[in-house]
């Protein structure tokens, strides 16, 4: 629970790098991008 809140804190404290690291890694699911 705990981790959960720090990893909230973390993408509302840095939006662009979250979302920089959520459409690589999203990429790399999909195999698309």
């Amino acid at each position: 629970h705990g981790f959960d809140e720090s990893r909230k804190a973390i993408i509302f404290r840095y939006p662009e790098e979250f979302k920089k690291a959520y459409e690589a890694g999203k990429s790399l699911v999909t195999g698309e991008g």
